[in-house]
């Protein structure tokens, strides 16, 4: 037990769990903001969309690129002191909305990163395209 608990200190760089919560809500404001944001964009006579706005299908649709954003944004949380109020909130929701809509960018742009791109034939509940417009 003494060795997960110093390798996790290790991991988090002996800071608190709170400091990396603190950030990651900050993080995932700024991420459902830009899920929100280009979720305006969207074709409602996609078959790929459900007509009426779903959270739930907006999370799950964008849950790779999420992940991602996260994932450096608690990098970054790690590497630098982001204690204080600024630098949280920069980090936490600047850096994650443009990270996150860079991520788009280059999905659109380019092929390489097709693998934070959606799994919507899995989505577990098939969108209803049939309601009204």
């Amino acid at each position: 037990m003494n060795s997960i608990n110093e390798a996790l200190q290790i991991v988090l760089g002996g800071k608190s769990g709170g400091y990396y919560l603190a950030g990651f809500i900050f993080c995932f404001m700024a991420i459902l903001l830009s899920m929100y944001i280009n979720s305006k964009k969207r074709d409602p006579k996609s078959p790929a969309t459900p007509v009426k706005f779903s959270w739930l299908f907006l999370i799950w649709d964008n849950a790779k690129r999420a992940g991602a954003t996260m994932i450096v944004v608690f990098l970054l949380f790690r590497l630098f002191d982001l204690s204080e109020i600024p630098g949280m909130l920069g980090v936490g929701f600047a850096v994650s909305l443009g990270l996150d809509q860079l991520i788009i960018w280059m999905m659109n742009k380019f092929n390489f990163m097709d693998f934070l791109k959606s799994d919507r034939e899995k989505f577990p509940q098939i969108p209803d395209n049939k309601s009204e417009v």
